[in-house]
This record gives C-alpha cells, sequence and structure tokens, in this order.
C-alpha cells in the first residue's frame, strides 16, 4: 500500500484547487486536506494508501458526525476526490 500513485493523480487536482495537502500527522503519513467555510466550519478530506490491487478510498468527515466514505480505483481517483470535495462544500454551507 502506498501514497506514490495517490500523489501523481493529485497533483494538478490540488494545485487547480489552490488546496494544501497534509501529508504527515502525529509521524504517520497521511493523504488529506480541511475545507473551511467563512464561518468557520471544517470538513476533512482524506485519502487511505492505495492497495495492492489499486483501490482506493476517499474519507469525508464533519468532525462531528457525518461521513461518507467512496471508493474506485486508483484510475477514478479524481472523480472521488471532486465528489468529496462537493459533499464537503455542501456541509460547511450548510453548518456542520
Amino acid at each position: 500500500m502506498s501514497f506514490e500513485p495517490v500523489d501523481r493523480v493529485l497533483e494538478g487536482w490540488l494545485q487547480a484547487h489552490g488546496v494544501r495537502l497534509y501529508k504527515e500527522f502525529t509521524g504517520e503519513p497521511v493523504r488529506s486536506f480541511d475545507v473551511v467555510s467563512p464561518a468557520g466550519d471544517k470538513v476533512q478530506i482524506w485519502i487511505d494508501p492505495v492497495s495492492d490491487q489499486g483501490d482506493v478510498q476517499v474519507h469525508v468527515w464533519d468532525y462531528r458526525r457525518r461521513r461518507r466514505a467512496l471508493s474506485g480505483t486508483i484510475s477514478e481517483l479524481v472523480r472521488l476526490v471532486d465528489e468529496a470535495h462537493a459533499i464537503a462544500q455542501i456541509w460547511v454551507s450548510t453548518g456542520t
């Protein structure tokens, strides 16, 4: 399981959306970012390492009660992150 394919696929998406990707948390490798409303409400999106079979999961969490997990192949990663980002934007616009 590796983040290398995630990094390669998401490089352009991150630049296009002006998103800062966090790659480490408490000394462990991660791939996550937050969507933040003007009021300060936050939703986290994180991506699991790619499995040996080429599958990947993208998670959306409002730091409280709402969670979604989206699954697909590495070739679907941009679509999955687009979908997760849209969900996060809805959640922060309605208040978390």
